[in-house]
């Protein structure tokens, strides 16, 4: 039977330091990092991903010009990432990908509808890529059953299930408790909260530098799209060529318009298929048009 280096006590103290984190404090993120590790041993549920898996990626263009290469649109350079995301701090660059093209685009709109207004055109570019190699992925899943409302915590929180189901009583309720609150983090959105970003990074981060070869990948449901829809987070160090293979892409015009309820909504109003993708040559060719 399996025990942890865990006590109730310390996890429940150290989710009410985190939870009192002002998100403005300089330090908030280094605070957040240090509230994790003061848990001493973190839990984490690593579930393994045959090889095969098909994602799609969404790229923001700032004008209409088309990219013509592979990296332009695979993972970004760190020097450009200068935000919190769900997985990432600045300046720390994550492969991100969706299950679908539809889950790929609605984790962008928000970010559409505040810098867009009725009638303007956004252009985005949607590879699909291919990962050719097996994912042991970091599993964010309720461990509630009656939480487990969506397709996604319904078949993770199995494995879940599974993989607690061996250990002791003490372990169980500290992981419940600790999961329960990562639960609610990963199912909150950041549009007007920027503590949300900086503590699912930090646990991301402790995570992975405490289990920096055992870890590829984190894997969480999309919060726009009601957990329905699945995303992964992957690891730079993962998102090479030879993982990571674009298979194809496309270009799309999204046009801002008012829907019946009065609020932002995007129209597609044109589209343009790769003619081919050239992976040695690091180029995307596009039909005349």
């Amino acid at each position: 039977m399996k025990t942890l280096n865990m006590d109730p006590g310390r996890v429940e103290r150290a989710i009410a330091h985190l939870s009192a984190i002002n998100p403005n404090d300089e330090y908030a993120y280094e605070k957040a990092f240090l509230a994790f590790l003061s848990v001493k041993t973190i839990p984490a549920v690593i579930y393994s991903m045959e090889s095969g898996l098909i994602l799609f990626r969404t790229r923001t263009h700032t004008d209409s010009a088309l990219f013509d290469t592979v990296d332009e649109i695979g993972l970004p350079p760190h020097s450009i990432i200068r935000n919190f995301a769900r997985c990432n701090r600045p300046y720390q660059s994550k492969f991100y990908g969706s299950e679908n093209r539809q889950t790929s685009f609605i984790e962008l709109v928000n970010n559409w509808a505040r810098s867009k207004e009725e009638g303007e055109d956004i252009f985005v570019t949607i590879g699909r890529w291919q990962i050719n190699t097996a994912v042991r992925a970091l599993v964010l899943v309720s461990p509630d059953e009656e939480n487990r409302t969506s397709e996604f915590h319904r078949q993770h929180g199995i494995a879940y299930d599974l993989i607690t189901e061996g250990w002791d009583a003490n372990a169980v309720e500290c992981c419940s408790i600790f999961y329960r609150f990562l639960y609610s983090i990963f199912s909150a959105s950041a549009y007007d909260n920027p503590l949300v970003y900086i503590i699912s990074s930090a646990y991301c981060n402790t995570v992975l530098a405490e289990n920096d070869a055992a870890i590829d990948a984190i894997c969480y449901p999309s919060v726009p799209f009601g957990q329905q829809g699945v995303n992964l987070a992957f690891d730079a160090k993962f998102a090479t060529r030879e993982n990571v293979v674009l298979t194809d892409a496309m270009q799309n015009r999204l046009t801002v318009y008012y829907n019946v309820e009065g609020k932002k909504s995007f129209r597609q109003t044109g589209e343009i298929y790769a003619a081919g993708i050239d992976l040695p040559n690091n180029r995307i060719h596009w039909p005349d048009h």
